[in-house]
């Protein structure tokens, strides 16, 4: 009955994905009344029921069973009866000790039983391995640690790594180079868009200085050369986005309140349309502590950033700073599922800083 087993689970989930939960119950349903006797198949049906009951069969008739355990766990933590969790994942582990998932999950029910930080700590190499729902509620229990030990805590921030080693010395040397190319072409351009108007040269040779230092990893000698164009015109719009960008790096959000309130009066059609304004603004009301108001603009830079995790990421973080940790977690699992700088890892590291704080 094999083919009848993965048939049956293949178009039940043809059926999950139009959103159709009662045809592909029923589905599953046909293929036990046949005589399918494939864990999968009872798996499927006890996860799209949500009954404890149908877990807790599953999980006598198949003991020592990692797959129905962890899911069993995990129906059990959202009822929530974290006693019972922690009772059936130790069992688990006893059959499936190698479960790197079950691993995590047992230390995340240790955590939610009152036991302490050092079990997610103790856990980063088996947390970054577990299935992605897994890292997903441990970072929301990494997060509600963090905003205990750090309440002025604005969580991860996108990071780039470069290429280590001598390759990665040669790529940031072409790097620098290609600044320097850019930035002699742009000041000959300067020179001839601006050849009449010596303001505007001005301006003009300021942000190319600021382009090329913050190019070369000087960022904030190049903020300097910016304060100096306000010097000359205080709403220069190109200046003031290239501030909020430094702002924004160096989490100075004083500063970014206030070149954005200088911004929005220069232009407010593009204020309120430009996506890195959206994330600046959003940046700032959750640095303020205003997530419902920053929820509205990172989800007006979403689409313009696809492929960014830290979108998501700051969203679940603002629903969980607001208690909804059902919303968090489901955002949670969206940006962990995206390619990311170690996100799990930088935030357990910052629990770890924090850890060694109380010892």
């Amino acid at each position: 009955m094999t083919w009848l087993s993965g048939f049956a689970i293949r178009k039940a989930h043809r059926f999950i994905l139009r959103g159709d939960r009662g045809k592909a119950i029923g589905l599953l349903d046909r293929a036990m009344e046949r005589g399918s006797t494939d864990p999968r198949v009872g798996l499927q049906r006890a996860i799209l029921l949500r009954s404890d009951e149908c877990f807790s069969a599953l999980s006598d008739e198949y003991r020592g069973n990692g797959a129905i355990a962890l899911h069993f766990t995990l129906a059990l933590l959202n009822n929530p009866n974290t006693d019972k969790a922690e009772q059936i994942a130790k069992e688990a582990l006893e059959d499936n000790g190698g479960n790197i998932s079950l691993q995590a999950l047992y230390a995340i029910i240790q955590v939610k039983k009152g036991q302490g930080w050092r079990h997610l700590i103790s856990s980063k190499i088996r947390l970054e391995m577990a299935v992605i729902k897994i890292q997903a509620l441990a970072l929301m229990e990494i997060e509600k640690a963090i905003a205990l030990g750090d309440p002025s805590d604005i969580g991860a921030k996108e990071r780039e790594t470069g290429m280590g080693g001598a390759i990665g010395w040669i790529f940031a040397r072409l790097d620098d180079m290609a600044v320097w190319v850019y930035w002699a072409f742009r000041q000959i351009i300067n020179l001839i868009r601006n050849i009449g108007d010596l303001k505007r040269m001005k301006i003009g040779r300021y942000l190319i200085e600021n382009e090329k230092l913050a190019g070369l990893g000087n960022a904030k000698a190049g903020a300097r050369r910016l304060e100096n164009i306000f010097e000359i015109d205080p709403y220069d719009e190109e200046a003031l986005q290239s501030i909020l960008h430094y702002y924004l790096e160096v989490d100075d959000f004083e500063n970014m309140d206030k070149y954005l309130a200088r911004l929005k009066m220069v232009n407010p059609n593009d204020f309120e349309e430009n996506p890195f304004l959206q994330i600046a603004q959003a940046e700032t009301l959750f640095a303020q502590k205003r997530y419902s108001e920053a929820l509205g603009k990172y989800s007006g830079a979403q689409e313009d950033f696809p492929f960014s995790y830290i979108i998501p990421y700051k969203k679940g973080l603002s629903h969980l700073r607001m208690g909804e940790e059902t919303k968090a977690v489901a955002l949670f699992e969206v940006a962990l599922n995206i390619p990311n700088e170690g996100l799990i890892k930088e935030r357990l590291d910052k629990l770890g800083r924090l850890a060694a704080k109380d010892l």
